[in-house]
């Protein structure tokens, strides 16, 4: 039997791509995937040296997990994998990266590992 926590999280991850997802391209190398997903973003401070640099941009994408997919398989991010997508007639280009250098790259949401989030650095807008 679930508990009232895993069928919250359960059906956050069936609703949310649906309700706040954008379509993504998600490229391991040079094979591309299609993948809807939620953007969150965080901009902080950031210390290089003696030199403070206002803000950077840094990003979550979380969708689904099974259907982050490459020969019907399902794979975990890795650094230097890309995600684009465009919005606004602008396109963005993210490198997936661990969080402000201190963790994975991704990590899975929920119990059940129904969701990843997955963190990007902004590399380019075209």
């Amino acid at each position: 039997m679930s508990t009232l926590v895993e069928r919250g999280l359960s059906l956050l991850a069936e609703k949310l791509p649906e309700q706040a997802g954008i379509a993504v391209t998600f490229y391991r190398g040079a094979v591309a995937i299609a993948w809807t997903a939620a953007v969150g973003r965080t901009d902080a401070p950031m210390e290089v040296g003696a030199v403070l640099i206002e803000e950077h941009t840094e990003a979550d994408f979380l969708g689904p997990a099974a259907t982050l997919l490459v020969e019907g398989e399902p794979i975990e991010p890795r650094t230097g994998d890309r995600i684009v997508y465009a919005d606004g007639g602008k396109t963005y280009t993210y490198q997936v990266a661990p969080m402000f250098g201190k963790e994975k790259c991704f990590r899975y949401s929920g119990p059940a590992h129904a969701m990843l989030r997955v963190h990007a650095n902004l590399v380019n807008v075209r």
